[in-house]
């Protein structure tokens, strides 16, 4: 197995605009004992864009104010000193600066990071027919394709290690085994758990705990973190347990779906079929159904369909205009705006809302995606 380093960093600028008035002062008559007139203060330009107030030059030492600028051109520096009689010379103030404005036209969208919580079941049955070499050889693959640098990947053996424990409150998955950590750098933790992996073949996979803690997880890194999270399960799992604890909840996937920022939850079910137990636990955390895992390559191509990028920042040059988002590929309709994570419904395949300055596909339309695709934003401006 290999590795590699790399990394990917993403910044928001925000414009802002305003306006300011001009004026000229008159010094009072005792400062026309130093000769010349106090500095004119110069005041920023209008939003029309107006230039700040004239200059002049200084009295006794008075410094000029320096032009100041909120959206509009910048003022005009501030007077120089006047001649020393009394005092001193006084500094030149500083011009001001020129606000930002819109700019209309089509730019690349840029994404905010992505986070993905891997768990991976390590009971003993995963152990035959090389289920979990296949998987452990697939999340080394990812996490060098050059698509993945910049992805973050928290990772957790379902279940634990023997003494740290596993419950249906989500202990064991909430605080994972390697917390977030940037790829490909970073999959050195991660490759050592998988190097050390031995078959559990005392305890199960308490899935809904396993659900629970990484679903709360990844919610809190996705707010905390500003990034887009998601959560994997990779598993030989079925849903025949007695016991509640073992059993996998669909309430539990779809409140990770209620309230932003939302968490998708995807699983890739190494049978090699779509495990019926699993049907509903997927449709209810937004993913419609398992992916089947087979062998390396289709354990590879299911982790990138799950590290699709669902979340962009709105342009610095959209400030005071309108945006829409849409496929970059194939530069045609724009998705559909609608006005919140609620109005998402499962139709909702090419819709997005906005939060903020961040443009967000609905879960439906997220999901939809089967790689990373790169989006645009066309910005128009009244």
């Amino acid at each position: 197995m290999r590795s590699a380093a790399g990394s990917l960093g993403v910044a928001a600028v925000v414009g802002l605009t305003a306006s300011a008035g001009c004026s000229l002062l008159a010094p009072p008559d005792d400062e026309l004992l130093g000769g010349s007139s106090v500095g004119g203060a110069s005041a920023g330009g209008s939003g029309g864009g107006g230039t700040g107030g004239a200059s002049v030059d200084g009295g006794l030492g008075g410094a000029g104010s320096g032009g100041v600028a909120t959206g509009g051109v910048g003022g005009a520096a501030g007077g120089s000193g006047g001649l020393p009689a009394d005092g001193g010379g006084g500094s030149a103030g500083a011009a001001g600066a020129d606000g930002g404005s819109c700019s209309p036209g089509t730019t690349l969208a840029a994404p905010l990071p992505l986070g993905l919580y891997v768990v991976l079941d390590r009971t003993n049955s995963m152990f035959q027919n090389q289920r979990f070499a296949y998987s452990a050889d697939a999340l080394q693959d990812f996490s060098a394709l050059p698509t993945s640098a910049g992805t973050r990947m928290a990772f957790q053996l379902g279940p634990p290690p023997l003494g740290l424990g596993q419950s249906c409150s989500g202990n064991g998955y909430s605080s994972p085994d390697v917390p977030m950590t940037q790829l490909p750098g970073g999959f050195g933790a991660i490759q050592s758990q998988l190097n050390s992996a031995t078959p559990s073949t005392l305890l199960p996979l308490f899935m809904q705990g396993a659900l629970l803690g990484a679903t709360q997880y990844s919610k809190t890194q996705a707010t905390s973190g500003a990034m887009q999270t998601s959560v994997v399960v990779i598993t030989n799992w079925t849903n025949q347990s007695s016991e509640n604890c073992q059993k996998a909840n669909q309430d539990v996937t779809a409140a990770a779906l209620v309230g932003e920022p939302y968490v998708l939850t995807w699983f890739i079910t190494m049978t090699g079929q779509s495990q019926d137990s699993l049907n509903q636990e997927a449709l209810s955390g937004g993913t419609n159904a398992p992916i089947p895992g087979i062998n390396k390559a289709t354990v590879l191509a299911a982790l990138t369909r799950a590290s699709a990028r669902c979340r962009f920042e709105v342009p610095a040059s959209a400030a005071g205009g309108q945006v829409q988002l849409r496929p970059a590929a194939s530069a045609g309709q724009p998705y559909g705006q609608v006005q919140d994570l609620a109005a998402c419904t499962p139709s909702s395949v090419q819709h997005w809302f906005r939060v903020a300055d961040v443009m967000v596909l609905c879960p439906a339309a997220c999901a939809a995606l089967t790689s990373p695709l790169p989006f645009e934003v066309v910005t128009t401006c009244s």
